[in-house]
């Protein structure tokens, strides 16, 4: 079914675009500077990259790795498994005759205007450690006077930074994303900053690029555009043009961005090989998703060009997708427990000269390629993936060009811009076997030598009249068009009965925002909970030591102190059953509780002059600990209290864990006046907590306010599903969601694929987990050898105070005792395979979650419920914001559900599934990396941190 699915999606999308293609208006480009040595904005950029010559590929030239063994899969290993004279020898070889002077008088006669070439940070500023040789910067040098001796401009692209900005082999070193750890950076800029003092104002450097492919999915987005900010400031003083690549964002969500830097060029990668689903389109559909991507880059406001780009619509070339890996097209595909699908032969694809491969593959990647021109050249052109390769001929420019598959002056162009081509896949020609250019294959498409002429607008080959074959394929379009759109009306009709039903369905009655909670509030003047509390530590005290002390802002003496005595005590007994003397029980809460000099930090709730500034804690045993003297170390026994900071409700009543006993956490109004008013509830979320011990033994655990008896996980907003799905597909489907980014921005309306299934709306969906890998507050948490992508989830989580069997919504709210917030770790590539065979996640959901060490009273949260704020903070910087927003189903309504049939008990944990906003994942915007320190905060209920390890 999700095979099917994604089918759809890329069929439905390709159907869309290719209506859509002609029709892409240009958006208002900012102001370009006029002192620039390329007039940016005005004239087109058609351009090679000079590939695997200064940054080693194992694809472009396999040879130079065939003789090295397999651990070698990228410049990094290269140069340390040879060792740095061997690597140097060899390097200085390839160095010199991969691309020679020669190289760029042939550029320049093919009508092309621009080289990019790559370089590594180590050829520049290398750093201590570093296995890389040196020498490739006097190269490029060298390759600046022989394009100023050819009149092209060249870009210097900055193409892999220190710890790797995307974790693939073109950036020097295959493995973990890493760059913004450390100084990496700080590096980076200081290799930009050596490339401008040395060659910003040799004449033929036009642009200079920041940093080649960030993996912006997986990179925190607010430091990679502060990078490109700062690198940007330390370039502009210079007449060269800065270029940043959209780190895979689309090139329209950088439009707010750069307001006022005049000499700034965007720079967007199109392939359509790296994923399964775009492989499976023959050569229409390929063309009709470059041109929509075309109309997506004429959307951008600043200059936009795609800087790399190429003939090939399959991944056969040999070692593409890295060294063994294999090709998706094939189904040789093999990486990290990752397969593929075999779609058809690769033959001369995976290593071979045009002349080899199959007369339809050379139409078809003909056509493709002028497709492409004519895309990107709606925005300001183009620079192709690369100039040439050993072997692999769809990436081959040279190649290409030479058997006539690239069109015939590039200046040609300019007279016209194609709207419509003939890409019929049956190609019926026969005999092409030349690589000269002076023998053109029946099927090329030949363009006067006279730059002038003019082309018709309507169209770029030869008008024929239409053939049967033609008239078929335009019914068949007609029909998958037809197709999709009854495929959507039939999902929204589903969707549609689906919420009808929802709404008449007794078991899950919607009722009003005042009824949800199932909590009326406290009428005014009541005496609550929490000021019980109070009351009863004050009782305790006064019986202990014989005279009264400060709660809040009110005195306890005298009658009123004899009432509230009386009153607290029999709370005090009915919630401590295993008769724990008084003295132990105060003891134990005031040492741990008023540890600070300032009074005032401990919630307003002043200690007794006796305990006040006490550093020895009684332990259960009776032997005492020195409690921690620095805010946020403690020792592994004890938990910090979070009542103090993140903005919590001064209202709150909070439970935690002190020594494996279950204490209340105050932080008292000034008025003495509180919120809570159930005491029945608050005493079931006491013993919860005190029946449900953690094991201290454990030291992950011991901190933790309670042991869940069960775990089950809700996914209750729509918002969180919608964006999650379209980051699942923007890091494993990419070009996928390029296209539904083009179709999202000419129409406005969310992707209907990406919304839950019809079920989703009928009844809460939930999944049940590994209850007993719950962590603590502060504990580390590791992350598995099998993780790629990392995530975290923001919820809600809610423990069960009573048992429920076939309940109704208001008992089942009733019946929870308290809410605390949860972390539910993911790991995002491990779940994406898993969940594509329809049986819910394992691995990715079951190795680790996390809970606050406070839980607060239900009566505190469920009148709030619905306006919930919280936020993700990594490294203390908050990376999101969120919001609980609407809920599908409430609480109560959800867990009901679960209790239809199923017998449920006191200690039993629900997660409210992720908070919108509360995933990285969601859009791909962030991700948890080893050595982070992630906290996720709930205000008015605490917040739960965790430092990321790695396994061992």
């Amino acid at each position: 079914m999700g095979l099917f699915r994604t089918s759809l999606v890329a069929t439905a999308a390709v159907a869309f675009l290719a209506t859509t293609c002609a029709a892409a208006p240009a958006a208002m480009i900012s102001p370009v500077r006029r002192d620039l040595k390329f007039n940016f904005g005005q004239d087109k950029i058609r351009g090679v990259n000079l590939g695997g010559w200064l940054l080693l590929e194992p694809w472009i030239t396999p040879s130079i790795f065939e003789a090295t063994p397999d651990e070698v899969v990228d410049e990094f290993t290269y140069t340390k498994v040879l060792g740095p004279a061997e690597a140097k020898t060899r390097l200085e070889k390839h160095w010199s005759s991969w691309i020679t002077e020669s190289d760029f008088g042939e550029i320049a006669s093919k009508g092309l205007n621009f080289v990019r070439i790559p370089i590594g940070y180590w050829s520049v500023t290398p750093l201590d450690g570093d296995p890389y040789v040196q020498g490739a910067y006097l190269w490029l040098g060298r390759a600046l006077e022989w394009a100023q001796g050819t009149n092209l401009k060249v870009m210097i692209d900055l193409h892999g930074a220190p710890l790797s900005q995307n974790g693939l082999d073109n950036s020097g070193k295959r493995g973990p994303i890493q760059w913004g750890q450390g100084n990496s950076v700080g590096a980076t800029l200081n290799a930009l900053n050596k490339i401008r003092d040395d060659f910003a104002s040799h004449p033929a450097v036009a642009a200079i690029q920041l940093l080649n492919e960030p993996m912006g999915p997986q990179l925190d987005m607010n430091m990679v555009r502060q990078f490109m900010t700062e690198g940007y400031n330390n370039l502009q003083s210079s007449n060269v043009a800065v270029a940043v690549h959209d780190a895979f964002q689309g090139v329209t969500s950088w439009n707010d961005w750069g307001a006022g830097m005049s000499s700034l060029v965007l720079d967007t990668h199109h392939y359509q090989v790296f994923e399964s689903g775009m492989l499976q389109l023959d050569a229409a559909g390929h063309a009709a998703a470059a041109c929509g991507f075309g109309n997506q880059m004429a959307a951008s406001n600043k200059v936009t060009i795609s800087g790399e780009w190429s003939g090939a619509m399959t991944d056969c070339a040999k070692w593409l997708n890295g060294r063994g890996v294999g090709a998706r097209y094939d189904g040789t595909f093999n990486f990290n427990g990752q397969t593929s699908q075999y779609v058809g032969p690769c033959g001369a694809k995976y290593s071979g000269t045009v002349g080899q491969l199959s007369e339809a593959d050379r139409a078809n990647i003909q056509r493709f390629i002028h497709a492409q021109m004519v895309a990107y050249e709606k925005a300001d052109g183009w620079i192709f993936w690369t100039w040439k390769t050993e072997a692999a001929p769809e990436w081959d420019f040279r190649m290409l060009t030479n058997a006539g598959l690239v069109p015939q002056p590039l200046g040609a162009m300019d007279a016209g811009n194609v709207e419509t081509l003939d890409l019929d896949s049956d190609a019926e020609d026969e005999g092409f076997e030349s690589d000269d250019p002076d023998t053109p294959s029946p099927t090329q498409t030949t363009f006067p030598t006279d730059s002038s002429t003019s082309f018709p607008s309507e169209t770029a080959l030869p008008q024929t009249s239409p053939t049967s074959g033609e008239l078929g394929a335009s019914i068949v379009g007609l029909a998958v068009l037809a197709i999709v759109i009854f495929t959507l009306w039939i999902c929204r009709r589903r969707r549609n009965r689906a919420k009808r039903a929802s709404k008449l369905r007794p078991f899950l009655c919607r009722r009003s925002s005042a009824q949800q909670s199932g909590m009326p509030a406290a009428p005014p003047g009541a005496k609550t909970q929490s000021r019980v509390m109070d009351d009863l530590m004050a009782a305790a005290y006064a019986a202990e030591n014989g005279n009264a002390w400060e709660t809040g802002s009110k005195r306890s003496s005298g009658s009123s102190l004899r009432r509230e005595k009386e009153e607290a005590s029999a709370l005090y007994a009915s919630q401590k059953p295993n008769e724990k003397s008084k003295s132990l029980y105060v003891k134990q809460l005031t040492s741990g509780f008023w540890k600070r000099s300032s009074q005032e930090e401990a919630g307003n709730i002043r200690a007794p002059p006796s305990v006040a500034g006490k550093t020895e804690m009684t332990s259960q045993s009776g032997a005492t600990e020195s409690t921690w003297n620095t805010w946020g170390h403690s020792k592994p026994s004890l938990i910090e209290p979070l009542v103090f900071h993140f903005g919590l409700s001064p209202l709150a009543m909070k439970f935690h864990r002190v020594n494996n006993e279950v204490v209340e956490l105050h932080n008292g109004g000034g008025d003495g006046t509180s919120t809570s008013s159930n005491k029945a509830q608050a005493h079931g979320l006491f013993k919860v907590l005190q029946d449900n011990p953690p094991d201290a033994s454990d030291p992950l655990k011991r901190a933790l306010p309670f042991q869940p008896r069960s775990y089950r996980d809700f996914m209750l907003f729509e918002r969180h599903y919608y964006d999650a799905a379209a980051g699942m597909t923007q890091l494993y489907r990419p070009a996928i969601a390029n296209i539904v980014n083009v179709v999202f921005g000419l129409t406005g309306v969310d992707f209907p694929f990406f919304k839950p299934h019809s079920l989703w709306y009928e009844q809460p969906i939930f999944y049940q987990s590994n209850h007993l890998a719950f962590y603590a507050d502060r504990a580390r948490v590791h992350c598995p050898k099998y993780c790629e992508y990392l995530d975290v989830e923001l919820e809600l989580g809610a423990v069960l105070g009573k048992p429920l069997f076939n309940a109704s919504p208001e008992e089942a709210t009733a019946a929870i005792a308290g809410f605390c917030v949860f972390n539910d770790f993911s790991v995002r590539n491990v779940q994406m395979a898993e969940m594509s065979c329809g049986f819910g996640p394992q691995h990715s959901k079951s190795f680790a979650n996390s809970i606050s060490s406070a839980v607060v009273s239900a009566d505190e949260i469920l009148p709030r419920i619905n306006d919930l704020t919280g936020r993700v903070v990594i490294n203390d910087k908050t990376v999101s914001e969120c919001k609980t927003g609407k809920w599908q189903f409430t609480i109560g309504e959800a867990i009901a559900h679960v209790s239809k049939g199923t017998r449920l008990y006191p200690g039993e944990f629900f997660g409210s599934g992720t908070f919108p906003g509360g995933a990285g994942v969601e859009r791909a915007r962030f991700q948890a990396r080893i050595g982070d320190v992630v906290r996720l905060e709930i205000d008015g209920i605490g917040s739960v941190t965790n430092e990321i390890e790695a396994e061992v």
